[in-house]
């Protein structure tokens, strides 16, 4: 399991799958550790689930490091900090050619990436690193702009899941 942060939001549905690794980055992780009340869900979690891994990898798309899942291109995750120390971008290809690009909350709305809207000023508030974040945010614009068939997919945009192909529970094992 992959999460693009730890806020609440975003792990609570971990525990119904037990004993999958679940992958962070340090920061991440330092973060889920210090968090306090923002991250007391993912504490709940059993701390040996919790797998760091690191950005081993060159740059990808304009971001300076990345991590190659499985070395073949279809998961590559990016740092994007400043929402959460430790938040991600997870670029997916799927086999047939599909982009996405998994933003967590790096903005709320695809208007945020497109348009370079910022979120409402309540939820700025809870940033880590508000010049991390508008760095992070730059960059995906800029991919956005570039790259218009990678789609965008933040994950409170119900929008942004549309065009995500459905799997068949008749074809899951």
């Amino acid at each position: 399991m992959l999460l693009t942060h730890a806020h609440r939001d975003h792990v609570s549905g971990v525990p119904d799958f037990p004993g999958v690794p679940v992958l962070v980055t340090a920061a991440e992780h330092g973060f889920i550790d210090d968090g306090g009340w923002l991250t007391v869900t993912v504490r709940s979690i059993n701390p040996s689930r919790l797998q760091d891994y690191a950005f081993d990898g060159g740059c990808y798309l304009g971001f300076d490091q990345s991590h190659d899942v499985y070395g073949d291109g279809s998961i590559v995750i990016v740092p994007a900090p400043g929402h959460t120390p430790g938040s991600v971008v997870v670029f997916l290809t799927l086999p047939g050619g599909a982009r996405y690009a998994f933003v967590g909350d790096l903005v709320w709305q695809r208007e945020g990436i497109l348009e370079r809207e910022e979120r409402p000023w309540l939820t700025r508030r809870a940033e880590q690193d508000p010049v991390a974040l508008q760095e992070s945010l730059l960059r995906l614009s800029a991919i956005a702009t570039r790259f218009p068939e990678i789609a965008i997919v933040p994950s409170h945009d119900a929008r942004g899941y549309a065009a995500i192909p459905q799997g068949s529970r008749s074809a899951a094992p």
